[in-house]
């Protein structure tokens, strides 16, 4: 009997994909949101800076606040404004959102995202979202907030999004040592950890001709047997007994109980050889 079909991909996620889809168009846009903004009027580019200054206030009283949320009233398009050398504190190309989440701004972020959530699937010019700024800004409340309106599906895990260094929010966290917030963002099958490597990246040329590297971070989307991301370890099993038995160490891998003698025994048989 033939096999059965196999199931239809799931739908792409909002916050973008492990192998990165659609993100080179959504920083194309981004880079184009920018170049707009740097070429604003005069009266235009005062009202931006306002906005992104108020953004980046670390004391943000109630008429601070009601003075962002009377300019963004008369102008949502503010929201979509980029900065553009407009402040030292602030990159070019990010948005008020954006600045909010690097600069720990809750109360300005909370405005944002109750009257317009959608500005959430916002992204730097290096494919960064509003999640990557906060875990890497070790913005913890900013991170709780997020994550309460990135419900479906969870930004965390293969869902979670990547920006153009292939890196998810947890593995930036965790590359700056907060580690308790990586602890919050990471979950099963986080593609920061082991990602998918282009084939143009296992070979590089020396001396006129092309040799491949026998190491090399990432794994590929063909050859490798199975491939696993836990909370805990990562591994590519490229088993030359054939993808059952790689998918057989995947899954008792982390087994420590049952395998660890097994382990050691043949450790020991690598000494002696």
């Amino acid at each position: 009997t033939p096999s059965p079909p196999p199931p239809p991909p799931p739908p792409p996620s909002p916050w973008g994909s492990p192998t990165g889809t659609n993100l080179q168009s959504e920083i194309l846009s981004a880079c184009t949101d920018t170049a707009f903004s740097l070429a604003s009027p005069t009266k235009q580019w005062d009202h931006t800076k306002t906005i992104f200054r108020l953004c980046e206030s670390k004391s943000l009283d109630s008429k601070k606040l009601s003075k962002f949320q009377s300019k963004i009233t008369k102008n949502p398009q503010l929201l979509h404004s980029r900065s553009t050398n407009l402040t030292p504190l602030t990159p070019d190309g990010y948005t008020p959102l954006l600045a909010c989440c690097l600069h720990s701004n809750l109360p300005i972020l909370t405005s944002i995202l109750s009257t317009s959530p959608s500005l959430i699937t916002q992204k730097t010019t290096t494919g960064s979202t509003p999640l990557h700024i906060a875990a890497s800004s070790n913005f913890g409340d900013g991170v709780h907030l997020l994550l309460s309106h990135m419900t479906s599906p969870s930004p965390k895990g293969v869902n979670a999004p990547v920006n153009l260094s292939n890196e998810t929010p947890a593995i930036l966290a965790f590359k700056k040592g907060y580690k308790n917030l990586a602890n919050r963002l990471i979950s099963d099958g986080d593609f920061s950890v082991l990602h998918i490597l282009p084939i143009s990246g296992r070979s590089l040329n020396f001396k006129g001709g092309v040799v491949g590297e026998g190491y090399v971070k990432g794994w590929r989307d063909f050859m490798e047997d199975c491939c696993v991301v836990k909370s805990n370890f990562a591994a590519v099993m490229d088993g030359h007994g054939g993808v059952k038995v790689a998918e057989i160490v995947r899954d008792h891998l982390n087994e420590e109980n049952e395998w660890g003698e097994e382990f050691k025994r043949l450790d020991e048989m690598c000494k002696g050889v």
